[in-house]
């Protein structure tokens, strides 16, 4: 049957076990965390040395695997397997009879990421219906909902986060959940619980500095604030690792087809202008007023001439039409074009 995250999360720590776990989709975040926490916790460490086995799709074969699943646990409840890179496992449709009647002292995870098992066959129906199987389909997360995504994480582990601070994060991190919460698990071991995690914090412990980051050379280009939009260049080309052009591109991209999509937002209310560009912020009132400002710098006339610029820098960056110079100069450059647009 197929499960929500959180609900299977609630019975693993009832200890509540199935037969089997199918875990599929494009997002793999979702899918190690409920994988990581059963080989973590469904044996004791006194159990796991003779009835935890993990197997990887590639080097697996169907009759070892399934010779795996038919033994029974030494001196414990269950046994736990773990089969991972799943979906490089050639057998998957020879395992249907196994799906149908699992040994009930069995553990059996299967990590299917980044694909989706073909619905039309016998295996695929199974998912859905068996009551011996927890079905999970972990899906991408929008790119839209990342900052609610880490705020809503970051409260879970006991701490508050600023909204320009999920904002920096996500600009910097992008939508790589398991990245996100690596680099947040740098702050939970430094910080004390009930704090609120700002733009200093970031830098300190994961070296993404408020000055010099992304989130704020966008807004230093919606100013046009020549001033601090050089000096992010500058840092950047001192730091080259600091901000890839490519990255910064990306951004700048999803900034500026925010700024279009205000302009055309005219007669709207804040709160349908806020959906509208995807601002979730319970007080967007601030982040529009630097819209307004961005599109009075920016008329609707010069957008199409600003999306050039950034389509030909994103090829240069990529090493077509390319002058020579490193990503750097292709940053001064671009940045030069932009504020004279």
């Amino acid at each position: 049957m197929t499960f929500k995250f959180d609900d299977i999360i609630a019975q693993l720590k009832k200890k509540q076990f199935k037969p089997i776990y199918f875990l599929e989709g494009e997002e793999p975040y979702y899918i190690d965390v409920i994988s990581d926490y059963i080989e973590q916790h469904a044996l004791s460490e006194a159990d796991k040395s003779f009835n935890q086995s993990v197997l990887y799709g590639k080097d697996c074969q169907t009759k070892m695997l399934l010779d795996t699943l038919m033994r029974y646990p030494m001196m414990s409840n269950y046994q736990t397997i773990i089969l991972k890179e799943a979906a490089d496992f050639k057998g998957m449709d020879d395992m249907t009879a196994y799906f149908e009647k699992p040994l009930p002292s069995t553990i059996f995870v299967v990590c299917y990421k980044h694909k989706d098992v073909d619905k039309r066959k016998v295996l695929g129906k199974l998912l859905s219906k068996s009551e011996h199987i927890v079905h999970f389909k972990s899906e991408p997360i929008r790119e839209w909902d990342i900052e609610n995504w880490i705020k809503t994480y970051v409260n879970q582990q006991g701490y508050k986060i600023r909204t320009e601070t999920a904002a920096t994060l996500k600009e910097y991190l992008g939508t790589d959940l398991s990245k996100i919460a690596n680099e947040l698990s740098k702050l939970f071991l430094n910080i004390p619980k009930d704090k609120e995690l700002n733009n200093e914090d970031v830098e300190k412990y994961i070296g993404i500095s408020k000055d010099y980051n992304v989130f704020e050379f966008q807004k230093a280009l919606g100013a046009k604030n020549s001033l601090q939009a050089y000096r992010f260049v500058q840092y950047s080309r001192a730091n080259d690792k600091a901000n890839p052009l490519v990255m910064v591109i990306a951004s700048l991209y999803g900034y500026f087809s925010k700024l279009f999509i205000y302009q055309n937002c005219v007669g709207m209310s804040e709160k349908d202008t806020a959906t509208a560009i995807g601002i979730h912020a319970q007080y967007p009132g601030k982040i529009l007023m630097e819209y307004k400002a961005a599109a009075q710098q920016y008329p609707p006339q010069k957008m199409k001439h600003i999306f050039a610029i950034l389509h030909d820098f994103d090829l240069k960056s990529k090493g077509v039409n390319a002058t020579g110079g490193d990503n750097g100069a292709l940053l001064q450059e671009m940045t030069a074009r932009l504020l004279n647009a």
